[in-house]
Protein backbone atom coordinates (compact mmCIF):
# COMPACT_ATOMS: atom_id res chain seq x y z
CA UNK A 1 0.00 0.00 0.00
CA UNK A 2 1.44 3.11 -0.91
CA UNK A 3 1.88 6.17 1.21
CA UNK A 4 -1.03 8.15 -1.01
CA UNK A 5 -3.35 5.12 -0.51
CA UNK A 6 -3.37 4.89 3.41
CA UNK A 7 -4.00 8.96 3.73
CA UNK A 8 -7.14 8.57 1.31
CA UNK A 9 -7.95 5.65 3.60
CA UNK A 10 -7.19 7.40 6.47
CA UNK A 11 -9.65 10.42 5.36
CA UNK A 12 -12.30 8.24 4.36
CA UNK A 13 -12.33 6.78 8.00
CA UNK A 14 -11.87 9.69 9.64
CA UNK A 15 -15.44 10.85 8.03
CA UNK A 16 -18.36 9.97 9.78
CA UNK A 17 -20.85 8.59 7.32
CA UNK A 18 -21.07 8.00 3.43
CA UNK A 19 -22.67 11.75 3.32
CA UNK A 20 -19.67 13.29 4.51
CA UNK A 21 -17.73 11.00 2.25
CA UNK A 22 -19.79 12.23 -1.20
CA UNK A 23 -19.72 16.15 1.17
CA UNK A 24 -16.05 16.20 0.23
CA UNK A 25 -15.16 16.58 -3.63
CA UNK A 26 -13.42 14.32 -5.31
CA UNK A 27 -11.21 16.77 -6.51
CA UNK A 28 -10.07 18.30 -3.39
CA UNK A 29 -9.08 14.44 -2.16
CA UNK A 30 -6.89 14.07 -5.06
CA UNK A 31 -5.58 17.50 -4.95
CA UNK A 32 -4.73 16.74 -1.32
CA UNK A 33 -3.19 13.48 -2.12
CA UNK A 34 -1.34 14.93 -5.31
CA UNK A 35 0.38 16.89 -2.59
CA UNK A 36 1.09 14.92 -0.17
CA UNK A 37 3.17 12.42 -2.93
CA UNK A 38 4.87 15.64 -4.08
CA UNK A 39 6.26 16.76 -0.10
CA UNK A 40 6.76 12.54 -0.23
CA UNK A 41 9.64 13.24 -3.41
CA UNK A 42 10.96 16.51 -1.30
CA UNK A 43 11.43 14.21 1.89
CA UNK A 44 13.63 11.27 -0.47
CA UNK A 45 15.13 14.20 -2.33
CA UNK A 46 16.28 15.33 0.82
CA UNK A 47 17.31 11.99 2.06
CA UNK A 48 19.51 11.74 -0.72
CA UNK A 49 21.47 14.99 -0.16
CA UNK A 50 21.92 13.68 3.48
CA UNK A 51 23.26 10.58 2.41
CA UNK A 52 25.83 12.14 -0.01
CA UNK A 53 26.81 14.56 2.76
CA UNK A 54 27.04 11.26 5.62
CA UNK A 55 29.10 9.82 2.49
CA UNK A 56 31.27 12.58 2.04
CA UNK A 57 32.07 13.60 5.42
CA UNK A 58 31.03 10.73 8.01
CA UNK A 59 31.23 7.38 6.72
CA UNK A 60 30.53 5.87 10.15
CA UNK A 61 27.48 7.55 10.99
CA UNK A 62 26.28 7.12 6.82
CA UNK A 63 26.59 3.57 8.09
CA UNK A 64 24.40 3.60 10.66
CA UNK A 65 22.15 5.95 9.82
CA UNK A 66 21.40 4.10 6.37
CA UNK A 67 20.40 1.07 8.32
CA UNK A 68 18.59 2.98 11.43
CA UNK A 69 17.07 6.46 10.93
CA UNK A 70 17.04 6.45 6.95
CA UNK A 71 15.57 2.95 6.38
CA UNK A 72 12.56 3.66 9.18
CA UNK A 73 11.87 7.09 6.90
CA UNK A 74 11.90 4.68 4.01
CA UNK A 75 9.91 2.74 5.26
CA UNK A 76 7.03 4.49 6.52
CA UNK A 77 6.83 6.10 3.43
CA UNK A 78 7.41 3.84 0.54
CA UNK A 79 10.38 1.24 1.43
CA UNK A 80 12.26 1.63 -1.63
CA UNK A 81 15.10 0.29 -0.11
CA UNK A 82 17.61 3.17 -0.83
Amino acid sequence: MTFSEVIYIIIIERAKTKKEVTKMRKTEIREAIERLEELKETIYEAMDEMEEILKEVAPDVYTMSKSYWLAHVDGALENRGN
